[in-house]
């Protein structure tokens, strides 16, 4: 074979994808996209109000759910949608598409998190929110799921212990309403499931 047959063959297989690595599986989490996220944390954290923190957790959510690549982005809008339609099967092929694809990136984990969540899959909802908090550790969505995975265990410390994590981060979230109730819960079933 020749130098030049040879070099075409190597064009072809890697602007084809067929040297096992697609152009979607080189994403890794954009600089600018990380800062951006690292500023609305800062400043979810500084909120001194609800409508302040509202907006922040808006932006923030508008930003952890683009990839800002176009193939994950849409497969991420699909699963979505199939899991808002109960098609739970097809949002978790879809998520694992977006997972294989761009395992770094935080929110295809969360989103299978809470679909697994939804399907009362709570191992599998757990681990995927442990991948969660690996990539980011101030994802105050994926605390909220292991507290709300804790009050279905029964289990009313754990729930406590996440909630306040999630609340640290964001001074206004939503699930913090719940503490009151699990803390006497707790005093009233210490040592025995809730």
């Amino acid at each position: 074979m020749s130098a030049l047959c040879v070099r075409v063959l190597a064009v072809l297989v890697i602007s084809l994808g067929l040297g096992g690595v697609s152009p979607a599986r080189a994403w890794e989490n954009p600089p600018e996209r990380q800062a951006r996220i690292e500023s609305l944390l800062d400043s979810l954290g500084q909120a001194r109000s609800p409508q302040v923190a509202g907006v922040l957790d808006a932006r923030l959510w508008h930003v952890w759910l683009r990839a800002g690549e176009p193939t994950i982005d849409g497969w991420m809008r699909e699963a979505l949608a199939a899991r808002r339609a109960g098609d739970f099967p097809a949002a978790i092929r879809l998520l694992d598409q977006v997972i294989d694809e761009a395992p770094g990136y935080a929110e295809g984990w969360n989103q299978r998190a809470t679909t697994y969540y939804e399907m009362g899959e709570d191992k599998r909802s757990l681990a995927d929110i442990a991948e969660t908090l690996a990539r980011q550790p101030r994802h105050y969505g994926a605390l909220s799921g292991r507290a709300l995975i804790a009050i279905r265990a029964g289990d009313a410390q754990a729930a406590i212990d996440s909630i306040e994590a999630a609340r640290r981060i964001h001074p206004f979230v939503s699930i913090a309403e719940l503490l009151p109730r699990l803390r006497q819960m707790r005093n009233l079933t210490v040592g025995r499931p809730i």
